[in-house]
C-alpha cells in the first residue's frame, strides 16, 4: 500500500539501525512500489508509491531546512496557488507538496487549514528540531504512532511499526472486544497496546520534550439552522456535489463501482454530465444480485462501458492473508469483496470513483425512533443496541477466556458511551450521525477504500471539505430519509431516477417499469393468498452469501484456522465455546459475522505477533502474484 513512514530520536545513543528501511519495506505491498528515504540528524522519513504519478519525495525547501512527505492529494491546488500569489509567490507550475512547503513557512502549523484533500503529511523542520504530523478533516489516510524509550515512530499502517523490535507487541484486549462486539474497534485504538490512530482533522507536534496533538476542524452536525428555502438548500447541495466531482475528476480513464445504490448512482450522473467521456463502471457480486441487474440498466442508462465480475465462493483462499495485512487485521475477511476482482479492474482503469461516505453524511442511516427525548443512558443503551452487530454483551463471558474477560467485562459499553459523548449536539439524531460518521465509517468503512488503494488511485467527492461542511448545517428533517440528495436526483438526473434502486427495490420516480413492477408485486402476492405458494414472493438477491459459503467452498478453511489448537490456545477465548460456534453455522444458523473476524484477528496475530519480523516486511504472495500478472 502506497504510504509515509518516519521517526524522530532525540539524542538517543542506540541509532536508528535500518528501522526507516525496515519500516518502508513494511509498506510494501507489491513488489513493484518504489521507496524513497531520507534519514538525518535525529530524524527519518519515507514515501512508499507505486509510481504513479512520479513524483519524488522527500521534498526539500530552498534553504534545505524543511522536509516533507505526503501521501494523497490535494483538491484545491489552485486556490492554494492564489492564495499564495497573494502573499508574494510565484510559484509557476510547483507541485502540491511544494505550495504544501511554501505555506508551511508562511503560516506555521496552521498551514493544514486552508487544505481541501485526501491526505497525510509529515514535515521536519530541521531548524526548529520539529516533526509535524497532519492528516485531513475526515482522516481518509490512516496514520499510527508509538513511542518507544529512544524513539517516536508513525506509519500509514501498524505493521511498519512493529518492525522495530522495541515497540511493545502487547496484544490490546479491549480493541479486539471491541472488533468482535461492533467489526471495528472505537476512538483510536487499534490491537496494539503500545499503538495509536492519529485522530481525524490532527496537527502531531513533536519536539525534545513534548507531543502536542491539536484539532484544526470540528465534525458536528449544527442543532441551529439558518431559516432558508428547502429550494436554496438544493441548488446548493447540487453546486457543492458538482464541485467536488469537478475537483476530483480524473483526466486519464477512470471508472467508477456501481451499485444498485443512491450514492454511486448520483457520482454516475455528476461524471457523465458532458457525456461518459472516458468513465467506464464496474460491479462485482453473485450473478444475477440485485446490484449487478440495476447497476448494469444504470451503465446503459449513462452510457458507459460496463464490466460485471462475478464474486466467486473461494475468493478469500487467494486474497484473505493480503487483506489482513493491508488493513492490519482490522477488516473482516466478510467485507474483503473489494479484492477478489481489484487486479482485473486495476488493468483497465487507473483510478477508481467510490460513493464512500455519501450514505452516512446524507441522512441514509437516520431513522424515526431519533425523533424523542431520551436520558443520556437511553441514548447510549439505545444506540448500543443497534451497533453491537456481532457478539452482544451477554456473550461475552462464554466467549472470553476467564482472565480476558475480568479486563473486558462491560468495556466494549464503556467505550461506547465514551465515543458517543464525543458529540455536543443536543438532538439525538445528530448525536448519533456524529458517532456514525467519526467512528463506524472511518474504522469500518474505510477499510474498504484501503483495499482498494493498494492497487489503484481512489477518490470519493463526498468527502469534499466544502460540500461535509454544508451538509453540518442542513437541518434533521432535510436529512432524513436522504430528502436532499433524493430530489436532486430526480430533477436533475431523471434517467437514472428511474432504475431501480437497492433500498426499496423499486425505481426513484413513476414510470412504465414501476408500474410493472408493483403489478408483478401485487399478482405474486395474490397468487400465494389464493394458496399457490409455489409461486415465489420477489426477493432482493445479495451480491454475497458468506453464510453459504463458510458451510462449502470455504468450510474447510474457516475450520483449518478456527480449530487449529493454535487458535484455540492462545488465552483469550474460550476453546469450547468457539467450537460450539463453528458447529452451530455449519449446522446451518448464520454466524458468518462472527467467524469472519475470528478469522481475521487470527490471520493478523500469526503473521504479525507469531512471524518473524521479516515475514512482516515481505510481500504477500498475492501482491508477488499481482506484480507479476
Amino acid at each position: 500500500m502506497p504510504g509515509i513512514a518516519g521517526f524522530a530520536d532525540y539524542g538517543s545513543a542506540v541509532g536508528s539501525r535500518g528501522v526507516l528501511s525496515k519500516m518502508a519495506e513494511a509498506l510494501k505491498d507489491r513488489r513493484d512500489y518504489q521507496v524513497k528515504l531520507h534519514e538525518g540528524a535525529g530524524f527519518g522519513l519515507a514515501k512508499v508509491t507505486s509510481g504513479v504519478p512520479p513524483i519524488e519525495q522527500p521534498v526539500w525547501n530552498e534553504d534545505g531546512n524543511l522536509c516533507l512527505v505526503m501521501e494523497g492529494e490535494i483538491f484545491n491546488v489552485e486556490e492554494i496557488r492564489d492564495l499564495l500569489a497573494r502573499r508574494g509567490h510565484r510559484l509557476g507550475q510547483a507541485h502540491a507538496t511544494e505550495l504544501i512547503l511554501r505555506l508551511y513557512e508562511e503560516l506555521g502549523n496552521d498551514f493544514v487549514t486552508p487544505l481541501n484533500g485526501s491526505f497525510v503529511i509529515a514535515i521536519w523542520n530541521a531548524r526548529a528540531r520539529q516533526l509535524v504530523v497532519v492528516n485531513d478533516h475526515l482522516g481518509l489516510h490512516p496514520v499510527y504512532f508509538t513511542r518507544t524509550k529512544n524513539r517516536f515512530l508513525f506509519a500509514s499502517g501498524v505493521r511498519s511499526l512493529l518492525t522495530d523490535p522495541d515497540v511493545d507487541r502487547t496484544l490490546d484486549p479491549v480493541a479486539a472486544a471491541q472488533m468482535l462486539t461492533f467489526e471495528y474497534p472505537l476512538g483510536d485504538r487499534t490491537l496494539i497496546r503500545s499503538v495509536a490512530l492519529l485522530p481525524p482533522a490532527s496537527i502531531l507536534t513533536l519536539t525534545a520534550d513534548r507531543m502536542d496533538i491539536r484539532s484544526y476542524w470540528t465534525l458536528e452536525f449544527s442543532d441551529l439552522s439558518v431559516v432558508r428555502s428547502e429550494e436554496s438548500y438544493l441548488e446548493e447541495l447540487y453546486h457543492l456535489l458538482r464541485q467536488a466531482v469537478h475537483r476530483q475528476k480524473h483526466p486519464a480513464e477512470s471508472g467508477i463501482l456501481l451499485s444498485g445504490g443512491l450514492d454511486s448512482r448520483i457520482l454516475l450522473g455528476l461524471l457523465t454530465e458532458d457525456g461518459p467521456g472516458a468513465l467506464q463502471s464496474f460491479t462485482f457480486g453473485i450473478t444475477g444480485c440485485s446490484d449487478a441487474r440495476m447497476a448494469g440498466q444504470l451503465a446503459r442508462v449513462a452510457g458507459t462501458p460496463h464490466h460485471f465480475h462475478e464474486l466467486k465462493p473461494d475468493y478469500l483462499l487467494k486474497v484473505a492473508e493480503f487483506g489482513v495485512r493491508v488493513t492490519d487485521g482490522f477488516e473482516s475477511v466478510v467485507h474483503m469483496h473489494a479484492l477478489a476482482n481489484l487486479d482485473r479492474q486495476a488493468r483497465i482503469v487507473p483510478v477508481l470513483y467510490k460513493g464512500y461516505l455519501g450514505d452516512a453524511l446524507m441522512g441514509g442511516h437516520l431513522w424515526l425512533g431519533l425523533w424523542g427525548g431520551y436520558s443520556e443512558e437511553d441514548q447510549a443503551r439505545l444506540f448500543f443496541d443497534r451497533a453491537a452487530v456481532l457478539f452482544k454483551e451477554a456473550e461475552h463471558k462464554d466467549l472470553f477466556s476467564e482472565r480476558v474477560y475480568k479486563e473486558v467485562n462491560g468495556a466494549a459499553f464503556e467505550s461506547f458511551r465514551e465515543a458517543l459523548n464525543e458529540s455536543h449536539a443536543g438532538m439525538v439524531a445528530n448525536r448519533f450521525n456524529h458517532f456514525d460518521l467519526r467512528q463506524r465509517q472511518r474504522r469500518f468503512i474505510l477499510n474498504g477504500l484501503e483495499l482498494v488503494r493498494s492497487r489503484v488511485v481512489v477518490r470519493a467527492p463526498f468527502c469534499d471539505k466544502d460540500l461535509v461542511n454544508f451538509m453540518l448545517t442542513v437541518p434533521l428533517g432535510l436529512r432524513l430519509n436522504r430528502r436532499l440528495i433524493t430530489e436532486i436526483l430526480i430533477r436533475r438526473f431523471p434517467k437514472l431516477s428511474k432504475v431501480p434502486c437497492t433500498t426499496t427495490g423499486f425505481p426513484l420516480v413513476p414510470c412504465a417499469q414501476d408500474l410493472l413492477m408493483r403489478i408483478n408485486l401485487q399478482l405474486r402476492w395474490r397468487l400465494r393468498a389464493a394458496g399457490l405458494k409455489w409461486v415465489k414472493p420477489p426477493r432482493s438477491a445479495p451480491y454475497a452469501n458468506y453464510a453459504l459459503w463458510f458451510r462449502t467452498s470455504l468450510k474447510d478453511w474457516a475450520e483449518s484456522i478456527l480449530l487449529d489448537p493454535r487458535t484455540l490456545d492462545r488465552g483469550y477465548f474460550n476453546p469450547e465455546y468457539v467450537r460450539r460456534l463453528v458447529s452451530r453455522h455449519m449446522a446451518g444458523e448464520d454466524h458468518s459475522g462472527k467467524l469472519g473476524v475470528l478469522i481475521s484477528l487470527e490471520l493478523w496475530h500469526r503473521r504479525f505477533l507469531d512471524g518473524r519480523p521479516e515475514e512482516a516486511r515481505s510481500p504477500s504472495p498475492l501482491s508477488v502474484a499481482l506484480t507479476e500478472s
